[in-house]
């Protein structure tokens, strides 16, 4: 223990374990194993650890009451107020006026370790209020005791995006307020924003009104809109959480990492939309009174070596309605809905619709959909020069719980499309890769480009259909994978996911050539599984059965007559 450490909290008195002396591990690692042979957890909430004291230090030291004033706890309050005396001595007599920024890093640290004893071969999961350089590496983050006001909810993206910029790519604030009566109007917002953060929790103090999300009606609306887009989405948030973990970067990023101009300052004062992975714009109301948000849309950027980063947005479960930047925009947002959200040309977005899901580990095995917003070819594609158009992406998928990354209970997967303006061609690649997924991440080295044709118009379009083995197919009626055994360890199986979907944005025409033929590895896909919207450009080919273990390449090309009439066929992306 720090002595002295007789302290107090909201619990009663305390004693804080000094968790830099070499005996704090197998003391803390006893306790917790005590603690789960009671309460089986899967997780640990660390709080009160900056450490915070409802006591306060000797205010006669010169070290705990300096000359000047620091901002401690929001006001310019001294040093001694409200945490461990700066006088306490720990392990190695370093006093805790030079160890204090280091007692959450150091705790943080300690319980991972423990965790990784008690639960072997699961990932640890800790939640930590205070934290320090390095702390992403053990535990998420939220951003302390906040209010539940307007003024919170704004501040609250910018803890996420400061958070994120620290290095702790899980954080968040406590969606609709931690201290005060939320309202219904206020909670709904906080929920359909909150959603988005990286890490995502309503939580309040006892001495609050409850504000459970079905105690508020228009609050549950807009939680089971906003969460069901973002388990939608968890194929995409997952695979950016696994490029951070293995390559740096960040998940949630602040928009001007999206148009990095030193010059445009409004973006870079931006803090009321934010960016998650490459690809994802999220631009909630964060005002009272109003069913309107102004979105900024950055424009497009060419970085040498990457597949560019294009300026149009397509809304996500809208993808024909479409913003060019840079520009702004008033977004209709009505109360209870999830927030604008909007995929970036350039990048190919993994889903999983699943309306009915109300778990992750019911969303993992259901099947995949697969997003490319063709963008501008740059001088950094790894396409071929007869592309116009391209986009790349990546996939990673394990079974949620092993602590070792890559090997047969993980899907790895890069991504590319092009097409080509002249010859009204194009093509999709989904191609299984061997670790390290980075290499093949951004639209480099694994285009073969070209739809495979010298121009003009093709005949009328297929009809037969390609189906009926083991893996699935075009027109088969099997599930992708079946009878390949069970997945490693207590999580999904993986390798029984299948690909259902593919939808392309941005396909370009030929005049007097109004339909497309699709293929798949060569094998005419039915023309009743392909849709194409012709006013916004989409292409829908649905029901494809594909194993996602397996690498396929699917081409369009545009031919004189066109597929069955009607409109665009539901996404199975919930509008938002």
């Amino acid at each position: 223990m720090i002595a002295p450490s007789s302290c107090k909290v909201w619990s009663g008195p305390t004693h804080w374990p000094d968790f830099l002396h070499p005996n704090a591990t197998p003391y803390w690692s006893g306790l917790l194993a005590e603690l789960h042979a009671r309460v089986p957890f899967d997780g640990l909430w660390l709080d009160m650890n900056e450490p915070s004291n409802f006591c306060n230090g000797d205010d006669s030291d010169p070290l705990s009451s300096p000359p000047y004033r620091v901002n401690n706890g929001n006001r310019h309050a001294p040093l001694y107020k409200n945490t461990l005396p700066l006088t306490a001595v720990g392990y190695g007599g370093v006093r805790q006026y030079d160890a204090h920024n280091l007692y959450a890093l150091a705790e943080s640290r300690t319980t991972y370790g423990a965790l990784q004893s008690i639960l072997p071969g699961s990932r640890p999961f800790i939640l930590t209020r205070s934290s320090w350089a390095g702390q992403g590496r053990y535990a998420a983050h939220w951003t302390g005791d906040n209010a539940a006001s307007w003024d919170d909810l704004r501040r609250s993206v910018g803890g996420l995006l400061s958070s994120s910029l620290a290095g702790m790519a899980m954080a968040g604030a406590d969606i609709c307020g931690f201290m005060g009566a939320t309202s219904e109007q206020l909670c709904a917002r906080w929920l359909a924003a909150g959603a988005f953060y990286t890490f995502a929790r309503d939580h309040s103090d006892l001495g609050s009104p409850p504000q459970e999300a079905y105690r508020l009606p228009a609050a549950a609306e807009a939680a089971r809109n906003a969460l069901r887009a973002r388990y939608t989405l968890l194929p995409y948030l997952y695979t950016a959480f696994h490029t951070a973990h293995t390559q740096g970067g960040l998940v949630a990023r602040p928009l001007a990492w999206a148009s990095p101009d030193p010059a445009n300052q409004r973006v870079a004062d931006l803090v009321s939309q934010w960016l998650l992975g490459d690809a994802l714009m999220v631009a909630p109301v964060l005002a009272p009174d109003t069913d309107w948000v102004e979105v900024h849309f950055p424009g497009p950027v060419h970085r040498e070596a990457e597949a560019p980063a294009g300026g149009t947005w397509c809304k996500f479960g809208e993808l024909g309605t479409c913003f060019t930047g840079p520009s702004q925009q008033l977004i209709h947002s009505p109360l209870g809905s999830a927030p604008p959200l909007f995929l970036r040309s350039g990048f190919i977005v993994p889903t999983q619709p699943s309306p009915q899901a109300l778990t992750t580990a019911a969303v993992a095995g259901s099947p995949l959909t697969l997003t490319a917003v063709l963008s501008a070819a740059g001088s950094g594609s790894a396409t071929s020069p007869e592309d116009d158009w391209v986009a790349s992406g990546c996939l990673y998928a394990d079974n949620g719980t092993s602590v070792e990354l890559g090997g047969p209970s993980s899907l790895q997967v890069a991504m590319s499309a092009g097409a080509s303006l002249g010859t009204g061609s194009g093509w999709f690649e989904y191609r299984v890769v061997a670790p390290p997924l980075a290499a093949t991440c951004r639209g480099q080295g694994h285009g073969t480009g070209g739809g495979g044709s010298t121009g003009g118009c093709r005949g009328r379009g297929v009809t037969g259909g390609v189906g009926g083995d083991s893996s699935g197919g075009v027109g088969g009626k099997g599930r992708a994978g079946e009878g390949e055994g069970e997945d490693e360890g207590a999580g999904v199986d993986v390798r029984r996911l299948r690909v259902d979907a593919v939808e392309v944005v941005g396909v370009p025409l030929l005049p007097g050539c109004p339909g497309l033929g699709v293929a798949v590895n060569g094998a005419p896909v039915p023309p009743e599984q392909v849709q194409l919207d012709m006013g916004s450009h989409v292409l829908y080919v649905r029901l494809l059965h594909l194993a996602a273990f397996q690498s396929f390449r699917l081409t369009w090309q545009a031919q004189a007559a066109p597929g069955p009439a009607g409109p665009a066929p539901e996404s199975g992306h919930e509008e938002v």
